[in-house]
């Protein structure tokens, strides 16, 4: 798929399969050409602070020499920011060849009747991510979560380290009425170290 094609088939899938679940894109996950634990990931969720903090956390990664992935949202001017290298957008390029290897995954699987439909428009982009990072034998990814976190397609991976940044209750007509409803980490995560910033 070129680069210029690229925007037209991500604005189709904005809005659809637009209930929160992880079905589908944990199917992908599971079904994927590689081995998405070759990369250790730091999964970040919170209200307010997030994107920030997987910046900070991504370039101190760097500085101590690991090559990083990050996977943030929502972007500002170009969707490409959501997915960066070493600090830099993928590239165009890179950018369509990912889209074009979800899809081809995403259309493989749901001929084999693995999935009942192709993953939404954040899951893509997440998967993407994931190609990306792999091909570039990434040491660390830092994934930013999208909405609340127990839906949330990030929530797919076991991370090294889950990071929550302040909560609230945000979203509830989509996430729920509780804080734990939301963010599931509070009472129990699938891992042992979880990092608080208050």
């Amino acid at each position: 798929m070129r680069y210029d094609a690229i925007g037209e088939y991500l604005e189709k899938l904005q809005g659809e399969n637009s209930k929160l679940s992880l079905k589908t894109i944990g199917l992908i996950v599971a079904n994927l050409p590689f081995k998405v634990d070759a990369v250790k990931y730091i999964q970040v969720a919170g209200t307010n602070g997030k994107g920030s903090t997987s910046h900070f956390i991504a370039a101190i990664l760097r500085s101590a020499g690991w090559q990083v992935g990050l996977f943030t949202s929502p972007h500002l001017q170009d969707v490409r920011e959501r997915i960066r290298w070493n600090g830099r957008p993928i590239s165009r390029v890179d950018f369509a060849a990912a889209i074009s290897t979800v899809d081809d995954i995403g259309r493989d699987l749901l001929r084999r009747r693995v999935i009942a439909g192709q993953p939404t428009f954040f899951e893509t982009i997440f998967l993407a991510a994931l190609v990306y990072f792999s091909e570039k034998k990434a040491d660390w990814a830092v994934l930013e979560v999208g909405l609340g976190g127990r839906l949330d397609a990030t929530s797919t991976l076991v991370p090294e380290v889950a990071v929550i940044t302040n909560i609230a209750l945000d979203h509830t007509q989509i996430l729920g009425k509780t804080l734990a409803a939301t963010y599931p980490c509070l009472e129990s995560c699938k891992t042992s170290r979880t990092i608080w910033l208050v």
